[in-house]
């Protein structure tokens, strides 16, 4: 039970008070929709408006866990690798709170030949300010068993309530047609509705 709350304090400092956009993705890392939408749509929307745009990574979808007295074991739409691959990057979030850190990490690993054991290829070619050994020590360790089931529990508590992914809220909230829009042109989404007056729209 300490290393939940060990987890869901870490996990609610990763936000940015300043942003215009707060932009919540809830995926999953084997998922050919929500590779596509990462590698297309959010992050090139994340690089052309920086801090207006804070994007929260959400990996864990469809998935499920269930939990004994010394384990938590998880169950994915795509298989053990991808629930591997999720709770990597459910270490790196914690390793990386930071936009201009994680950001750059998860679009590497998502658009890698095999997104699941591509977390120290990315570490290393980014000179990420964390280390292999570290992202490592998470997923073989309690944390990241415990850090995937936090995420599980916000994803589980949506309302409403998940059917496909990716899926995407603006600002805390879920619009079924930003979400479908997003999908395709989440810069029209950005520039029609949340940041219309912005110089990079």
């Amino acid at each position: 039970m300490q290393s939940y709350a060990l987890a869901i304090t870490l996990f609610m400092g990763i936000t940015t008070a300043t942003a215009d956009v707060n932009l919540t993705i809830y995926y999953e890392s084997l998922c050919p929709a929500s590779i596509a939408t990462v590698v297309h749509q959010l992050y090139p929307a994340w690089t052309l408006f920086g801090a207006k745009l804070n994007v929260l990574h959400k990996p864990f979808g469809k998935a499920n866990w269930t939990e004994t007295d010394d384990a938590i074991e998880f169950t994915c739409q795509h298989g053990e690798d991808e629930c591997y691959g999720n709770m990597a990057q459910a270490c790196l979030l914690n390793l990386l709170p930071a936009q201009t850190d994680i950001n750059p990490v998860v679009y590497c690993m998502m658009k890698a030949a095999y997104p699941p054991v591509a977390g120290g290829q990315c570490i290393e070619e980014l000179a990420s300010p964390t280390s292999v050994d570290a992202l490592m020590d998470c997923i073989r360790g309690t944390e990241g068993p415990a850090l995937l089931r936090v995420l599980g529990v916000e994803t589980h508590s949506l309302v409403p309530a998940l059917t496909s992914v990716p899926w995407i809220t603006f600002n805390g909230v879920y619009n079924a047609d930003d979400h479908h829009n997003a999908l395709n042109d989440l810069k029209g989404v950005l520039c029609s509705k949340y940041l219309q007056s912005e110089p990079e729209c």
